[in-house]
């Protein structure tokens, strides 16, 4: 299996759409906190146009089989940097999903940080695992929140 990754093209564009949508809806099955109005009224299409955001698209064989989703964020005023990288999801389809894609587009928004000269942080929900693994997987330090609900 063949990866490449690259910043989103417009060729892409209604792919990632559809992956948002599938990201989310798995959000909403996997916690109780995700709001089912915001899913019903999600645009993907318009949140990816905002300001200061990032796509990657990791291709397999020509297919769009995952993206990171990534934006450049103001710090808190007690972090010493200004600004950072937030990587807001990363999604890799099912059926590439185990094949190293999630880690290749985790290893490109590293390097995207590094070339900015920026921190990078993400936040991490109790249900996926996946992104666990990734981010302990990964060398360096990853600034990273965990979502703790009550029960």
């Amino acid at each position: 299996m063949q990866c490449t990754i690259r910043k989103m093209q417009k060729q892409d564009y209604d792919k990632v759409c559809d992956m948002m949508h599938a990201l989310l809806r798995l959000h909403a099955v996997k916690s109780k906190y995700i709001s089912k109005k915001y899913l019903e009224k999600f645009d993907a299409h318009r949140e990816i146009k905002g300001r200061n955001k990032e796509i990657l698209v990791a291709l397999v064989d020509g297919d769009v089989a995952g993206y990171a989703y990534l934006s450049i964020e103001k710090s808190e005023v007690f972090f010493k940097f200004k600004k950072y990288l937030y990587l807001i999801d990363i999604y890799v389809d099912e059926k590439y999903q185990g094949g190293g894609v999630g880690r290749k587009l985790m290893k490109e928004a590293k390097k995207m940080a590094k070339r900015k000269g920026l921190h990078m942080f993400t936040r991490i929900f109790p249900f996926s695992k996946q992104m666990l693994g990734l981010t302990s997987k990964e060398d360096g330090e990853l600034l990273h929140s965990t979502f703790i609900f009550p029960k």
